[in-house]
């Protein structure tokens, strides 16, 4: 193991220096496909949205790929998340181990709202027409363990976005790693997540702003300018602070550092009683719309099956608090 310890140092460090030099300037609105950025997963929301070094399973393919490594035989997972002005978004997410090869999982993740009524300088009120929100990311991951105590794991997704007539579909990547120990369960996770090319939305534009573009109708419109996906590289940590059976407590730590943000530092707390009971808090520091979290759930054992029902509560200040339900089943 002392061979990918020069690894994990130098990605420690270079996290640390990026947290040192950042400026206090956040480029928000800077990337598209910003849904990709909401957090998913009731376990992993309720603890202050940590979930790097502690995901595993078949629900962690949003937070660390690595973490489908310790998946059980077949898996299934579906998560509700519910945001402020109707706002849904679906996850589901099966996997299969493949023998000594690893593990395989596939992923839908979508975004619904009610059908938006669209407006003119000349109709103001509406035109009577209406469209529909197209945000939608689709991946397949493999994940397996490099040795008993190092895990990777990579996901390839398509990305598409799209606003009436304009729309864009891409390909990005998510990779990770997750490190184990023997002390107190310790854990270090790294992870890349929307690695992949710049977009351009479909179509042109009318640019107000420019009398040419407003005044010729026929030629004055513009291709739009390319964006960046919301790339993020995280580290994060878990460990078993207090163990005496049937109790124990798991503190849980991610640093986030995004191209298009401030670096953000999430603190998460779980409780378990038996290993079948659940308590969840935590807190998200840099978010303008967000800070404590709680959450609880259980597991049921039937044999060789698991059943999981996670519930979270993140406080949004002046909007409406986020609930999310997760559901897991486990044939192990």
């Amino acid at each position: 193991m002392k061979k990918y310890f020069p690894v994990v140092k130098k990605l420690i460090s270079a996290c640390l220096w990026s947290s040192i030099i950042a400026q206090d300037f956040a480029p928000v609105g800077t990337s598209v496909a910003q849904f990709l950025e909401v957090g998913n997963g009731a376990r992993y929301i309720g603890m202050g949205h940590t979930g790097i070094a502690i995901a595993d399973g078949i629900s962690s393919l949003s937070w660390n790929p690595a973490g489908l490594a310790k998946t059980g035989n077949f898996s299934i997972y579906m998560n509700q998340n519910q945001w402020p002005a109707d706002i849904t978004f679906s996850y589901v997410a099966a996997g299969t181990k493949i023998g000594r090869l690893g593990s395989l999982a596939f992923h839908i993740l979508s975004l619904q709202t009610d059908a938006m009524e669209i407006t003119t300088l000349e109709e103001p009120d509406g035109t009577g027409n209406t469209f529909d929100l197209v945000n939608h990311s689709m991946g397949i991951t493999f994940s397996r363990y490099l040795t008993d105590q190092v895990a990777f794991g990579i996901t390839i997704k398509n990305v598409k976005e799209g606003y009436l007539d304009y729309t864009y579909s891409t390909i990005a990547a998510d990779i990770g790693t997750q490190y184990h120990t023997n002390y107190r369960e310790f854990k270090i996770g790294l992870a890349i997540q929307n690695f992949g090319p710049d977009v351009r939305f479909s179509g042109g534009y009318i640019d107000y702003s420019d009398d040419e573009s407003y005044t010729n109708a026929l030629n004055g419109e513009k291709e739009f300018e390319t964006y960046s996906l919301p790339m993020n590289f995280k580290i994060g940590t878990s460990i078993n602070i207090y163990s005496k059976s049937p109790s124990s407590v798991i503190l849980a730590t991610d640093m986030i550092h995004s191209n298009n943000n401030l670096e953000d530092y999430n603190l998460g707390m779980e409780y378990s009683y038996k290993n079948q009971y659940f308590l969840r808090t935590g807190y998200k520091t840099q978010a303008d719309i967000s800070g404590i979290t709680f959450g609880f759930g259980t597991k049921f054992k039937l044999k060789n099956k698991i059943l999981a029902v996670h519930y979270s509560y993140s406080d949004l200040k002046s909007l409406r608090g986020n609930q999310q339900i997760s559901m897991e089943f486990r044939k192990n």
